[in-house]
């Protein structure tokens, strides 16, 4: 079973597609890694974007406030765009929000949240929210992938231990040097895809001699378990796309080192190499669940929404 490559392991894999020999001064493991990461984010993504399979799919949760009707687009949104923006009414009930244009948001006659319209890269609720404010917005939208960093620049989760007050200690195999309580976190899987279970999270400890790194135990997913990783936000020590398409990744690396070395005839026979697996790699990650196509409804058309709705209700 193919396993997920490391960023150690993915550069012992460039370096091997490429032969570059291991003695060499022209391309330092830092420099393959820049590599792997712009070509993670302008070759490899829109190629799983492409198949509208929902790759990559995150949603997050915002408290609505008291007199503020504009919130922002998360910072980790792919291309600062969402997929679908919903109010939570409360935990087990979700309403439809309506995108509107900004020439129509002087229309107030609705007092009920339901509509909303972009500016910038803000989410503006209209008719405004006033004093008084309950539930939450959730976005919906494709998470950018971490920054590949070495392994050495992440924690591997060893344990999980509620401490009862409010608290959890994640017990590591090694506190990086960069880890302190001045910055944030996040939490991923080590299992393909590698996918980021929280994030952004402030430690209120963290202890290099003990190991340890302390959260509120509400930023701990139910989902995470021993053998995941912790690492500063925005970085990962696994690329987080499906394994099958880790080998791609390194072969569309060694095109770059083989062009920057002026390599000519190695180049073409890699670009081939490419397009192989490329057209692999899209039948792997299209049509997810193949026997459950996925049914196309149209929310606003006229059998739900017009004269055919009515005569059936």
């Amino acid at each position: 079973m193919s396993k997920p490559l490391t960023a150690d392991q993915l550069i012992t894999s460039i370096k091997r597609k490429a032969s570059i020999p291991t003695s060499q001064d022209t391309f330092t493991d830092e420099d393959l890694l820049e590599f792997a990461n712009e070509e993670l984010q302008l070759g490899v993504v829109p190629g799983i974007m492409s198949v509208h399979e929902d790759h990559l799919l995150y949603e997050e949760d915002v408290a609505l406030e008291a007199n503020r009707s504009d919130y922002e687009i998360p910072h980790r949104a792919l291309g600062n765009k969402l997929r679908d923006v919903q109010f939570k009414v409360d935990e087990n009930n979700l309403s439809e929000l309506t995108r509107i244009g900004i020439g129509e948001r002087f229309d107030v006659s609705d007092t009920n949240i339901r509509k909303f319209y972009v500016k910038g890269n803000k989410v503006i609720l209209t008719p405004p929210i006033g004093n008084q404010s309950n539930g939450s917005l959730v976005f919906v939208y494709y998470i950018r992938p971490s920054s590949l960093v070495k392994l050495e620049n992440v924690g591997i989760i060893l344990g999980i231990v509620d401490n009862g007050d409010g608290t959890s200690n994640i017990v590591v195999n090694e506190v990086p040097s960069t880890f302190t309580t001045s910055i944030t976190y996040d939490l991923y899987k080590a299992d393909s895809p590698s996918s980021i279970l929280n994030k952004d999270l402030v430690p209120t400890n963290v202890n290099s001699i003990t190991k340890i790194i302390t959260f509120n135990t509400t930023d701990i997913p139910k989902e995470l378990k021993v053998g995941d990783h912790i690492s500063l936000a925005g970085e990962a020590a696994i690329a987080q796309i499906p394994t099958e398409l880790h080998p791609l990744l390194a072969e569309m690396v060694a095109c770059r080192v083989l062009e920057a070395l002026g390599d000519t005839e190695a180049l073409q026979n890699a670009l081939l190499k490419v397009k192989q697996m490329e057209a692999a790699s899209g039948m792997l990650i299209d049509s997810r669940i193949d026997d459950a196509p996925q049914k196309v409804v149209n929310r606003h058309g006229l059998i739900r929404t017009g004269l055919f709705s009515k005569r059936s209700n």
